[in-house]
């Protein structure tokens, strides 16, 4: 997190960046000019001192609400909790936001596929968004792009484990503008701009003079929520916002990249505005800047990494170096483009894919549009890459294998139905995935709770104790689908599993035979 003690213009950001009084001297024309409308806002001292406030507040409700624990669930509404002293707080019946977004360090937040945003100062230390960790799995940056120190990152892999945070699709030039698309009447009749953030700096807690520190920073257990108001909407092309005085948690160094949410009245749910950029102390309080998201910006990274391909209902062959479009069975010779390594491949209205060769892609992976029907066939050949993307009431027929050296990481809503033995395993973050042959994946990992493996073949699934299939944070869903399952152990690591039995005219027998001789056989 940056200790603001003046504002210095940056010709590599574009803006104003937080600057040290231990640094060069802050000079010349330029700087005096973009400084003197905030003079009043530089810093005096530091603000190293500040965190989660917990002389009236319990720590446990800043750390439940940032991970969704409890009575935090994402879209909760009418929450309230009951301070030390007894008296209820209300959040001003603000419903919950979803916070899976948020990477473990709390320095990253996921926005669906593989991509995330944080701010550029981050880049200086790797442990807070370079090696990015959700639930499970880790994820590396690969590109970055960055304005105003708001940076948008693609990774390697599509990320499983969240649909990400939903960006802000409108960046308001007025205070009264963003007011009228995100503020709420609060407790006292009044209409503010209020959010949520959720980081994990260097975490103290305070109690009157008293201090508990942590000596932690960039853990996931420590992820804790701010509630704040927005006071000034557009300062340099950031926004400024300062802590409730009861739900009082202070930015500190590491909370830099943090998400900050405000709830768009206009699409009614949770949307990101920004990332945390730095602090500074103004009579004895502290302010945050947030700096906006950049939709811009945003899509110049991701049009950079795809390739687009209209199909058509038509076929198209792929090589690791091109790709020829058929536009029909009778044209042997076909339109042939280049592809480029680490790019996205995106299909849309349908057709065949017939892989040409062992495909590496990288860190580029292969987006289906939605509603529509695709045909994947190998001929024995291999794919390896980021991961699948399937669009809403979509279905993809995968009649080839994934490399055995690396994990298939498969998200969107549509369907993944998969027609040969992959010898690989997967991970799986939203939509089905149908299993067709006996122990289709070797190991199956299940995250978010938006995934269901269904199984469509006896056997299908692993046959170690656990049966191949592990739920992480959230979870999902198996569905038996008339097929029986015997398990000697369930892996899962919250209450976000379901097992369930789709076929109404068969029953499916789960079997729970635990090592000690002891089980169950239940008809689902």
């Amino acid at each position: 997190m940056n200790k603001i003690y003046s504002l210095k213009y940056s010709a590599a950001t574009g803006g104003l960046i937080a600057v040290s009084e231990l640094a060069k001297r802050v000079s010349g024309k330029t700087n005096r000019k973009l400084v003197a409308t905030m003079l009043s806002l530089a810093v005096a001292g530091t603000v190293n001192a500040a965190n989660i406030d917990i002389s009236n507040v319990w720590a446990r409700d800043y750390l439940d609400l940032a991970q969704n624990k409890g009575v935090f669930q994402p879209g909760a509404t009418d929450v309230t909790i009951t301070l030390k002293n007894g008296d209820k707080f209300s959040f001003h019946n603000l419903s919950i936001p979803d916070f899976s977004g948020a990477a473990a360090s709390g320095a990253a937040t996921a926005i669906g596929g593989s991509y995330s945003v944080t701010v550029a100062h981050n880049k200086k230390n790797p442990q807070a968004a370079e090696t990015q960790v959700y639930a499970q799995s880790s994820y590396k940056v690969v590109d970055r792009r960055n304005s105003n120190d708001f940076e948008i990152q693609r990774l390697n892999k599509f990320v499983v484990e969240t649909v990400g945070a939903t960006p802000a699709e409108t960046n308001p030039t007025t205070y009264s503008d963003a007011l009228e698309r995100y503020g709420i009447v609060t407790s006292d009749g009044s209409k503010k701009i209020i959010g949520f953030r959720a980081g994990s700096g260097g975490t103290s807690f305070i109690n009157g003079e008293s201090k508990i520190s942590t000596n932690s920073a960039y853990s996931h257990d420590l992820l804790s929520a701010s509630l704040f108001e927005v006071t000034q909407w557009d300062s340099y092309g950031m926004m400024i916002y300062k802590n409730d005085k009861t739900f009082r948690n202070l930015e500190i160094f590491g909370d830099s990249g943090s998400g900050a949410y405000l709830y768009d009245n206009k699409l009614e749910k949770w949307v990101l505005v920004g990332t945390t950029h730095g602090i500074a102390s103004v009579n004895g309080d502290q302010l945050t800047w947030i700096t906006k998201y950049n939709d811009k910006l945003v899509s110049e990274l991701k049009d950079t990494y795809s390739h687009k391909i209209n199909l058509n209902g038509n076929n198209v062959t792929i090589k690791n170096t091109d790709i020829t479009l058929h536009q029909n069975n009778a044209d042997t010779t076909g339109t042939q483009e280049n592809i480029t390594k680490d790019k996205d491949i995106v299909f849309t209205n349908g057709g065949n894919v017939l892989f040409k060769d062992n495909l590496d892609f990288g860190s580029g992976g292969i987006i289906f549009d939605e509603g529509h029907e695709y045909n994947i066939n190998g001929q024995g050949f291999t794919f390896k890459g980021a991961g699948i993307d399937i669009g809403k009431e979509s279905i993809v027929n995968w009649n080839a294998l994934y490399s055995s050296d690396d994990v298939l990481h498969k998200i969107g809503p549509g369907t993944l139905n998969v027609q040969k033995k992959q010898g690989a395993n997967i991970k799986i973050g939203e939509g089905n995935v149908i299993l067709n042959e006996e122990g289709t994946f070797n190991n199956i990992y299940l995250a978010s709770g938006n995934g269901k493996v269904i199984l469509n073949k006896d056997n299908s699934l692993g046959n170690d104790q656990y049966a191949g299939i592990f739920f992480t944070k959230r979870g999902g869903t198996l569905d038996l689908n008339g097929h029986n399952q015997t398990f000697t152990r369930i892996a899962a690591t919250d209450d976000g599993t379901t097992i369930t039995n789709s076929d109404t005219t068969k029953e499916a027998v789960l079997a729970i035979n635990n090592e000690d001789g002891n089980g169950a056989n239940l008809l689902i």
